[in-house]
């Protein structure tokens, strides 16, 4: 199995035994799940040895991977495997929510960018000390205008043209998108091939 991790994980590359294993050690240690995270108990998994860091960073990054699995990860991560985390699609809104408490600035970026990220998580993220997470969620297309448009004033002036960009993007996507909705006639003869 150590070959296939050093390699890559992909979990339909392995065996029936591996994939059993892990699901073992997954549900012994989801039995009671606890929806809350504490950050302040220390340094999390660093002391645990490479291999293991290795598969919980897989584990971490991998989309197929379940909201609670990837909660229970959240618990004892490093930074980095935080940070997996928080990008990480099937992230649960209770588990970003967290993490955007999280001391490590790289871990409240990523949470800047989950789509899944609650919208009080992303107001409370435009007002974040560090410019990287601001900057980060001037690039979220599911960032709230207002936010965005608050963020036009930021102090820091890549945040700032960051968000103008977004904002223009934006609308120049609705530009695109309406008038096929609205069915105007020049769009509508388009259409109909006429």
């Amino acid at each position: 199995m150590n070959d296939r991790l050093d390699a890559g994980f992909r979990w339909e590359d392995l065996s029936e035994d591996e994939k059993e294993l892990l699901r073992a050690a997954m549900r012994a240690r989801l039995t009671e799940p606890d929806l809350s995270l504490d950050f302040s108990a220390g340094a999390g998994d660093s002391a645990l040895d490479p291999e293991t860091l290795r598969i919980r960073a897989y584990v971490a990054s991998n989309p197929n991977t379940p909201a609670p699995v990837l909660h229970h990860l959240a618990k004892t991560g490093t930074p980095q495997i935080l940070e997996r985390i928080a990008e990480n699609p099937r992230a649960h809104q209770a588990t970003l929510t967290g993490l955007a408490d999280h001391p490590h600035p790289d871990v409240r970026a990523a949470v800047a960018e989950n789509a899944n990220a609650p919208l009080e998580v992303l107001y409370k993220l435009a007002s974040d000390e560090c410019p990287d997470v601001r900057f980060r969620l001037a690039e979220n297309h599911n960032t709230p205008l207002e936010v965005l448009q608050s963020l036009c004033e930021d102090p820091n002036p890549y945040v700032a043209c960051r968000s103008q960009r977004t904002l223009s993007r934006l609308a120049r996507d609705a530009m695109i998108v309406a008038p096929a909705w609205g069915g105007t006639d020049g769009v509508h003869r388009e259409l109909k091939g006429g």
